[in-house]
């Protein structure tokens, strides 16, 4: 029932919705106009309807007719008129009056010329008049006047309305008709005021709102402002500052506003100020920063920054410039602070290594440019790890302390002197010749015998250092690494002659300078990596639990000039000691990473494990490049193994830990060789990021023979498992032996019995995926 009810409403909603939208799209909506508006257009409506009170019976005895009869009709204009001005405070009843009086103005004026068609004109020229009002009721009340009083008076008496025949209502409707029509002009007008008020509105309300929120954000901002004059008289005046800004400067807004600029900075600032403005008033900048000099009414200056943007004038022309200030003494304090942390040595306070590095490659593009040279000098302690171990760590950084002292001593402005680390310095000295320099290396020699020295009595321990020299000109065509690299290698030798001295580095091993024992390692090293001379092996390792070849060992030979292949033995330990290794290990990363990227390697998931050298894991460009390195080649770094041996990771455990985290991080594994050598690194475990720990051949080629090497096996297998990290077992060289490292819950087995090293590529090529017969 309900239901059935409800449907016809349904129906006509439905039918008469799009009527709905299109009437309210295109027809005024009836909004009241502002109120002084609207009083204005009422006084001249209600002037208009009083004069239309007299001049309507004056036509009237003008067209003959009857003083008497005309006197009604004005008295019934009048006592309208009257009304309506009496009650202007009620707008919509005096509005009313008004409409309907205007509508018998026209309909007496009609009457009195007896229904002349001419007469009617008067209808179309008051809802013009009336339209003003943009309100539907006296638009609607002067439509319904016209329709019912010319059928009303058309039956009563035709000829007062009407000066021809025809039904006296459908006249009405025709005549309400036109009338209607000659209102659409004025329907139209009036929804384009609406709109246009509508958006006069809107724009007023973003422009206070606009307003409110620049005033908000302008006195309450956390940035000192101030509005500033831009043009003529006015430049550089203050006409409008916040209360941060006065707060700094310690002014109130009436001391500010109306003076400058000069005021709140030196003339300095003050005329960089008004350059930045004349570039914003001429369109040459958008927004000016800088940081300048301000000053504090107290007369102290302080650091700050400042903002310019231009704001335009009502016309779009250049008008004001608003300028934010901003007190950045602390923040540059604490990035120079940061900046000298980044660039300095906390103990020391000499420069770090970073710093050096760019100083020195700066020099040598200097160089290059004027047609300098100079020299680098490379200083080694000699025998400081004693003091460190005797006297422990606070007297080795006296002595390190003691060493800046005496570096620093001598220098001129325009060297540089920095601590590298460790016990590691080191000296540019630029346009200097072999010479000068012979000179400064001696007295820095003797300066530190001097001073070098940690406790006191019997306890007191000396050291002395050991300078690599290398000379420089601008035609070498040299960088900084190389230069180095050859200061290392000179100062390797001054260590290798008995330390306390100078060695000057010469490329030719023949010389004088050169080091003693077999001095063509050096050269035959550096000549190996210019001309590739290097190879890499690769030994087998197997998953002893999947049974199946899963990792190899990579492994550096050196390839003689004449093809023959050259062990590591013979060629490493001259390498370590003449500061080469570092080269070598890049030579190891560059091509370790390439083979792991080889699509052989890749499809068979290989790990390949280098090994790396103990002087690398304090050399921060190292992990740099191995990152290169891996990104170059689109590597998987989870597949890549890095081995060190417990004394390298012992003797600098800080650096060590440091470089093994980051290069866990970075998804690589961590292998600690030859473990149990030594067994001095066990308190060290729980602090590095080891993931497998290779037991020490020593332990394993006699395993199966001796009870001893099983009982320590045992302890290390347990003591890995309890750190959750897994072992491998080194010099499997029989079935037996494979067979107790496997009973022992070892992870891993390398050896002769596993396969043979041999060239890289060919052994993954011919073991990967294998399962060794005994396995199987």
């Amino acid at each position: 029932m309900s239901a059935t009810a409800q449907t016809p409403r349904g129906v006509l909603s439905r039918t008469f919705s799009p009527v709905r939208v299109l009437a309210r799209r295109y027809l005024p909506h009836g909004r009241t106009l502002p109120p002084g508006e609207w009083q204005r257009r009422h006084n001249g409506i209600l002037l208009l309807l009083w004069a239309l009170a007299v001049m309507v019976p004056l036509y009237g005895i003008v067209r003959g007719h009857a003083a008497s009869h005309d006197a009604a009709g004005g008295l019934g204009l009048f006592t309208t008129a009257l009304l309506a001005t009496r009650l202007r405070h009620r707008s919509a009843l005096s509005s009313a009056l008004a409409s309907f009086g205007l509508c018998s103005a026209c309909a007496l004026a009609v009457h009195l010329a007896n229904g002349a068609i001419e007469a009617h004109f008067m209808f179309f020229v008051m809802i013009i008049v009336v339209s003003l009002y943009e309100d539907w009721r006296p638009f609607l009340i002067f439509v319904a006047f016209v329709v019912a009083h010319h059928g009303i008076t058309g039956v009563l008496e035709h000829g007062s309305v009407y000066d021809h025949s025809g039904n006296p209502w459908i006249l009405a409707l025709i005549h309400g008709g036109f009338v209607l029509a000659a209102g659409v002009a004025s329907v139209v007008h009036w929804r384009m005021n609406e709109t246009v008020r509508a958006e006069l509105e809107r724009a007023s309300s973003r422009a206070g709102e606009s307003e409110a929120r620049f005033r908000s954000a302008f006195e309450d901002g956390p940035v000192g402002m101030a509005l500033v004059g831009a043009t003529g008289g006015e430049r550089g005046k203050l006409l409008q500052v916040n209360r941060t800004l006065c707060e700094r400067f310690a002014f109130s807004a009436s001391e500010l506003v109306g003076t400058t600029l000069s005021r709140l900075m030196d003339p300095v600032a003050l005329e960089r100020v008004f350059v930045y403005i004349d570039a914003l008033v001429d369109g040459h900048l958008v927004v000016a920063h800088d940081e300048l000099t301000l000053v504090h009414r107290d007369g102290y200056s302080f650091e700050g920054r400042i903002s310019m943007s231009l704001v335009g004038g009502p016309d779009g022309s250049p008008c004001d410039v608003i300028v934010q200030i901003e007190d950045v003494t602390e923040r540059n304090r604490l990035k120079r602070e940061l900046q000298d942390l980044a660039d300095h040595d906390p103990l020391t306070g000499m420069l770090n290594r970073r710093r050096f590095n760019e100083e020195l490659s700066q020099q040598i593009a200097y160089g290059r440019r004027y047609g300098v040279g100079g020299a680098v000098l490379l200083l080694d302690l000699d025998n400081f790890k004693e003091i460190n171990d005797t006297l422990g760590h606070e007297a080795g950084d006296a002595v390190l302390v003691a060493v800046a002292g005496a570096l620093t001593e001598r220098v001129r402005s325009t060297d540089t002197v920095a601590r590298l680390g460790g016990d590691e310095f080191a000296m540019l000295i630029p346009e200097a010749t072999i010479e000068q320099v012979t000179v400064v290396a001696r007295e820095t020699v003797e300066r530190v015998a001097a001073r070098a020295i940690a406790g006191s009595g019997r306890a007191a321990r000396r050291t002395t250092a050991s300078i690599g020299v290398v000379v420089y000109s601008s035609a070498d065509g040299v960088t900084g690494d190389q230069l180095i690299n050859d200061a290392d290698l000179a100062m390797y030798e001054a260590k290798d002659s008995g330390g306390n001295r100078f060695t000057v580095y010469s490329a030719d091993p023949g010389t004088p300078e050169a080091a003693s024992g077999n001095p063509a390692w050096p050269e035959r090293i550096r000549r190996a990596l210019d001309e590739e001379r290097f190879a890499m092996f690769a030994q087998p390792i197997l998953d002893i639990h999947a049974k199946e070849i899963t990792h190899y060992e990579l492994l550096l030979r050196m390839i003689g000039v004449d093809g023959k292949i050259i062990p590591p033995l013979a060629f490493l330990p001259v390498a370590e000691r003449r500061g080469m290794i570092r080269m070598i290990d890049r030579w190891v990363i560059r091509h370790a990473v390439s083979l792991l990227a080889d699509p052989l390697t890749a499809r068979s998931r290989a790990h390949l494990q280098v090994n790396i050298s103990g002087r690398s894991l304090s050399d921060p460009d190292f992990l740099r490049y191995i990152r290169s390195e891996l990104e170059r080649e689109d590597a998987d770094p989870t597949r890549l193994v890095f081995e060190i041996t417990e004394t390298a990771a012992i003797a600098n455990v800080e650096d060590a830990s440091a470089f093994l985290r980051s290069l866990s991080e970075l998804g690589c594994g961590i292998a600690l060789d030859d473990f149990g050598a030594g067994f001095g690194s066990l308190h060290y475990l729980k602090n590095l990021p080891i993931d497998v720990l290779k037991i020490d051949g020593q332990f394993i080629k006699n395993l199966t023979t001796n009870p001893d090497d099983l009982v320590v096996v045992q302890s290390l297998v347990r003591m890995a498992r309890g750190l959750r990290m897994k072992t491998a077992a080194e010099y499997v060289e029989d079935v037996s032996t494979l067979q107790l490292v496997r009973d022992l819950g070892v992870d891993y087995a390398q050896g002769y019995h596993i396969g043979r090293p041999g060239p890289a590529r060919h052994v993954i090529r011919a073991t990967q995926g294998l399962v060794l017969a005994s396995d199987r």
